[in-house]
């Protein structure tokens, strides 16, 4: 696993102006929103970024020429998920310390609440990593150019649902929901945990699978 890790950040560390121009947008757009939302819109770049490498093993056949090499398709499977979850968790932490600074420089000091921040990271941590559970698994089968396809029509379908619910549930169970999950965070956080570990790990095996099965 650690040659093929070894690849996909050599494969990333030619988009770091790429990644510098996002950072900076990450930056600008927790000023001029909630810093929070720069933690979630970079950890969702980075999910795209650790997707992104299965297009450049696709691409010329390389498939064909990576499994010669004394390399597992479970392997496969299973680096892109240590993968992607390692480059979401640094995104996360250049966001975190961007929402730290911007939030201090915005409002104040005293307004920074860094373990309520670390706490909304983690979350966001937990439902990029299952979006990637329902994201990798379509990129493996369907490719790059369908498997795109399908992720827009994944995340299309996710925010429908969630616009869906914002417009019919009443303003006053909103504000409960909210109050529920501060009043109640760590069993909100610990039953997420569950659940998302939950999800990855049938999303895993579903990937396995899917590599198994693949023709070359």
């Amino acid at each position: 696993m650690k040659g093929l890790l070894t690849k996909d950040f050599l494969l990333i560390r030619n988009q770091w102006t790429s990644a510098l121009i996002i950072v900076a947008a990450g930056i600008f757009m927790a000023f001029s929103m909630q810093p929070s939302a720069c933690i979630a819109y970079l950890m969702m770049i980075g999910m795209m970024l650790a997707i992104g490498t299965t297009g450049y093993d696709e691409f010329d056949n390389g498939y064909r020429f990576l499994f010669t090499l004394p390399v597992s398709r479970k392997t496969y499977a299973l680096e892109k998920y240590v993968f992607a979850a390692i480059i979401i968790l640094g995104f996360m932490v250049i966001g975190v310390a961007g929402a730290a600074i911007v939030t201090v420089v915005k409002y104040s000091a005293a307004a920074l609440d860094i373990l309520e921040l670390l706490a909304e990271a983690l979350a966001m941590f937990l439902i990029v990593m299952v979006a990637l559970s329902f994201s990798l698994p379509s990129r493996l089968k369907y490719g790059s150019e369908k498997g795109r396809i399908a992720l827009y029509i994944i995340f299309g379908i996710l925010t429908g649902i969630g616009l869906l619910l914002g417009y019919v549930l009443p303003a006053e169970t909103v504000n409960a929901m909210e109050m529920f999950v501060k009043s109640h965070a760590t069993a909100v956080i610990i039953s997420l945990t569950i659940l998302a570990v939950a999800v990855i790990a049938g999303s895993v095996i579903i990937s396995i699978r899917i590599m198994e099965k693949k023709e070359y």
